[in-house]
């Protein structure tokens, strides 16, 4: 057997070939890819099994982000460096070379980076009497989270925890994730999450904690609905439906009732200037409604459930009907039932019925006690209406299913926006914002237009919707926000890239000259 030693320049050569055509073919599957990427993504995602979360969107991070694709870019990077470590040696008349391959490195790690870490959203800010609510967060995109907020804590801010890899498409997700942030002693998982579901709410006497409340039909002319009051739960404490009051009051004994439906003297005004309608129960008494008006003469009759009167409220005749009472009131909210509709007909949602979107399934616990509860999804948690759940012991949290939010590091305020347009043709030209940006006890103004974006927190706000669209005051303004993260790198890499081809062509010739004519 006879073995031939392999020179060190024969290794070298072969090291240069390898890494050559290992770098080309990378190069070409990246090409291949991306041109599939760009041209028909839902195909590529189909054939690779991606699960795309907005097939919508112009460009699908998911196919940006697929593994095989970033080793894809590393082994192309990998025989660049060997390549040029082995080709190029490393002299001044190179310069030109390694300028430009360090260039296409920086550019291609800038280029990683900003498509595997930038972030993407969106904040919502609204008018109202005393000016535009202040943007604190950015929701992102493509995200989900569940928000804990402890009732007893109005001051404190609700803990999000995200959920990751949720798809917006498909059948239901089973779920076992532990959200965190709840009071001590309580427990909250996730165990369901559902891309498309209708949601209801309806009122049952299910809560740990005594609640007393009324569940009332009230039609007045043209106008009818279902209420709740109580005087326990946030919000349903009473009804003003401008000229009357419509309240509750609990635990009224034999002597209360006698007191509160007995006229006075007419001259000896009970201080309103409405009608007061008083819905009185009690252990020892049938529930009775009483009405007191300005003048201070009273009108009372009993109450029976699925008993509709009609009772004397601001000179009309006004309708009500109880529902329900309650001990122990709780909101529940639960998938709405299957509705019987044609094919070609879309169901619309009933009063109590939610718009069919995402949803998440929660398992609440306390020692014994466990409540199943389905929390709608709204896109911004900081405006949606959160679901209250009682704890034993009279506590409480707040729950939300919204994006993942950013607290950003200073608050935007509008301070006016306008709406221009192009003289006599109408075409829109701008949508501009004055803002303030406060950080502290430092503000500084600034102009939010469709060319001129407002950096703050590392995000990029942009002008993004106005509602109603090309209105001169709008009543709310959506601004795009997205991060860029690695850009100082990708423009390292462009100026890298710059020096190094004129170097290249025409420094290093004028080198090489010299050197022969020494």
């Amino acid at each position: 057997m006879n073995d031939t030693p392999t020179s060190p320049a024969s290794n070298t050569r072969m090291l240069r070939k390898v890494s050559s055509w290992t770098g080309m073919g990378a190069m070409a599957a990246i090409a291949m890819y991306l041109m599939l990427a760009s041209a028909s993504p839902h195909w590529l995602a189909a054939a690779l099994g991606v699960s795309l979360f907005a097939p919508d969107d112009s460009v699908q991070k998911e196919l940006f982000r697929y593994p095989p694709f970033l080793a894809m870019i590393a082994v192309f990077f990998a025989a660049m460096i060997v390549a040029t470590v082995v080709a190029v040696p490393l002299r001044l008349r190179n310069a030109g070379a390694w300028c430009s391959h360090v260039g296409l490195l920086a550019l291609g790690v800038g280029a990683v980076w900003y498509a595997g870490f930038s972030q993407s959203g969106d904040s919502l800010t609204l008018r109202s009497r005393e000016g535009w609510t202040p943007v604190k967060y950015v929701y992102l995109d493509r995200s989900f989270a569940v928000y804990v907020h402890d009732a007893s804590d109005p001051n404190g801010r609700p803990l999000q925890h995200p959920l990751a890899g949720l798809i917006p498409r498909g059948d239901p997700q089973g779920l076992d994730v532990t959200i965190p942030g709840t009071p001590e002693g309580v427990t909250i998982r996730a165990t369901q999450f559902l891309p498309s579901a209708r949601t209801t709410r309806r009122w049952a006497n299910i809560s740990p904690n005594i609640i007393p409340a009324v569940e009332l039909s009230v039609t007045d002319g043209d106008a009818a609905g279902t209420v709740l009051l109580s005087p326990s739960l946030p919000g349903h404490e009473h009804v003003g439906v401008g000229d009357y009051i419509l309240t509750y009051r609990s635990g009224i004994t034999p002597e209360g009732l006698e007191n509160i439906v007995t006229p006075t003297d007419a001259n000896e005004s009970p201080g309103m200037g409405h009608d007061l309608a008083l819905v009185l129960t009690g252990s020892r008494i049938e529930p009775t409604i009483a009405v007191i008006r300005p003048d201070g003469s009273r009108w009372h009759a009993r109450l029976q459930v699925g008993k509709a009167i009609d009772v004397p409220l601001a000179g009309r005749k006004v309708r009500i009907e109880p529902r329900a009472f309650f001990d122990h009131a709780a909101e529940v909210h639960e998938l709405a039932a299957p509705h019987d509709h044609s094919i070609h007909q879309a169901h619309a949602p009933m009063a109590d019925e939610m718009p069919a979107g995402p949803a998440v399934k929660l398992e609440i616990r306390s020692g014994d006690w466990r409540r199943e509860t389905f929390v709608p999804f709204g896109a911004y948690e900081d405006f949606g209406q959160p679901q209250m759940i009682d704890l034993p012991g009279n506590r409480a949290v707040w729950l939300n299913f919204s994006r993942e939010r950013v607290a950003l590091p200073a608050t935007i305020e509008v301070k006016s926006a306008k709406y221009e347009t192009y003289p006599a043709s109408g075409i829109p030209k701008d949508y501009v914002c004055k803002v303030a940006v406060t950080a502290g006890a430092r503000t500084s103004d600034e102009i939010l237009s469709l060319n001129n974006p407002v950096t703050v927190g590392g995000f990029q706000f942009s002008q993004g919707s106005w509602v109603p669209a090309g209105a001169a005051e709008p009543t709310q303004i959506l601004f795009g926000a997205a991060s860029r993260p690695g850009l100082p790198i990708i423009w390292l890499g462009c100026v890298l890239i710059c020096l190094g081809f004129p170097y290249a062509f025409y420094v290093k010739p004028l080198l090489m000259r010299r050197r022969a004519r020494a």
